[in-house]
């Protein structure tokens, strides 16, 4: 590899850093959001405090029967069609405190698993920069990553089931259903898929990294 190669590829990882620093700020700005919607719901006569703070984004199920929907399909015919298992976000004002204060700590909980996976990506760039990719510590922390990924996975769905489980005892909307839980958003495996797939290249990895490190001490 010449020394042009070299500078851009440096560049490269620069650029990658940058971005993933940007990341870990927007995420400790989501932090201190979720931490003064749990201070002012505390609050119990917050009065003004309320009209500052955005209401949280619940997420919600629901149902629309067929009877509200036509698809027109291109010889002509038509056919009714209904939604079923369908998710939506809302944005309430006066939510039960229970429900904001579960939602908010929920929201910091995933926050901060997200936040440990971009620090530890942050470190396995910088370990890229000087030349030291092939390591232990990398590979401990692609397995990190892989389970933070798991746990994100959860703690998210968690989140919108209970949330929704518990708004649609209050929502009512003309020919919607609300349901408590929505089988079809625990079968997106994509994401749990991803982050078993990096497990086993963090096991591979950290495999080839102590063969690398047997050897150099043979040497």
């Amino acid at each position: 590899m010449n020394q042009q190669d070299q500078d851009h590829g440096v560049q490269s990882i620069d650029i990658l850093i940058f971005i993933f620093q940007a990341m870990k700020i927007l995420i400790w700005i989501s932090l201190v959001m979720s931490s003064v919607l749990i201070i002012v719901t505390l609050i119990p006569n917050e009065g003004a405090l309320k009209n500052i703070v955005p209401p949280p984004n619940f997420v919600v199920y629901f149902s629309l029967p067929e009877e509200l929907g036509i698809v027109q399909w291109g010889d002509g015919n038509t056919t009714p069609f209904s939604i079923v298992s369908a998710l939506g976000v809302i944005k309430t004002s006066f939510a039960p405190k229970g429900l904001v204060l579960f939602y908010s700590f929920m929201t910091i909980l995933t926050t901060l698993l997200i936040l440990f996976s971009i620090i530890f990506t942050i470190r396995i760039l910088k370990s890229v920069k000087k030349k030291a990719f092939l390591l232990v510590e990398n590979a401990v922390r692609l397995r990190w990553i892989a389970l933070l990924g798991i746990g994100i996975y959860f703690t998210d769905r968690i989140t919108s089931t209970v949330t929704s489980s518990q708004l649609s005892k209050y929502l009512q909307f003309p020919e919607v259903d609300f349901t408590g839980i929505n089988f079809f958003a625990f079968l997106n495996f994509e994401s749990i898929f991803g982050s078993m797939f990096l497990l086993v290249i963090a096991e591979v990895f950290r495999m080839g990294a102590q063969l690398k490190e047997e050897n150099d001490l043979t040497i």
